[in-house]
């Protein structure tokens, strides 16, 4: 094996030679990406938003300080808090009630000690938004620290729509995405 390999590797060594990666220049598509105005204003809620949807220009990681004033009314569970600190802060992502809402709850991490992450996530009609999950960061007292994820203003359950194709043909067309040869 070894002896059948051995003429090639000065040809392989030529090639790798002439193969060089040029300077490419930078390229931040982020920046050029023409990001929408603010959905609302973080500043009402005590918060900080530390990254934005480069589409909506809802915020997409929003942090709140312990002594906010969502922060001072206590719930029962974690998914409550979760729910009530989202409602709180639906302004700033453009999202109505019935979004927020519609939002089912995936997990919760809990290990016992430390900070809680509950996981929202939205569906409509049963099916998954792409996208769609919510994270809320809360300490053992439930209060939020963060909120990561953009909730959807345009999913709930009232917005379900027929599906235009069935089965079969929507699969053909994922398959002809895939491999339009």
């Amino acid at each position: 094996m070894r002896r059948r390999l051995l003429p090639f590797l000065p040809l392989l060594a030529f090639i790798a030679s002439d193969a060089e990666a040029g300077q490419r220049p930078d390229l931040d598509v982020w920046l050029g990406s023409g990001a929408a105005a603010p959905v609302g204003d973080a500043t009402t809620l005590g918060a900080f938003v530390a990254a934005r949807d480069p589409d909506r220009g809802a915020p997409s990681l929003v942090l709140i300080p312990k002594d906010a004033a969502q922060n001072r009314a206590p719930a029962s569970t974690p998914v409550a808090a979760a729910r009530r600190h989202l409602a709180a802060a639906r302004s700033l992502y453009g999202a109505g009630q019935k979004a927020i809402r519609g939002a089912r709850h995936r997990f919760t991490h809990d290990t016992g000690r430390g900070p809680l992450v509950v996981v929202l996530r939205q569906t409509v009609a049963g099916v998954d938004v792409f996208h769609g999950d919510i994270k809320l960061l809360l300490d053992r007292d439930r209060r939020v620290h963060a909120i990561s994820g953009t909730p959807h203003p345009a999913a709930h359950a009232g917005s379900a729509r027929p599906f235009a194709l069935d089965a079969a043909a929507a699969i053909g067309l994922a398959l002809r995405d895939l491999d339009p040869a």
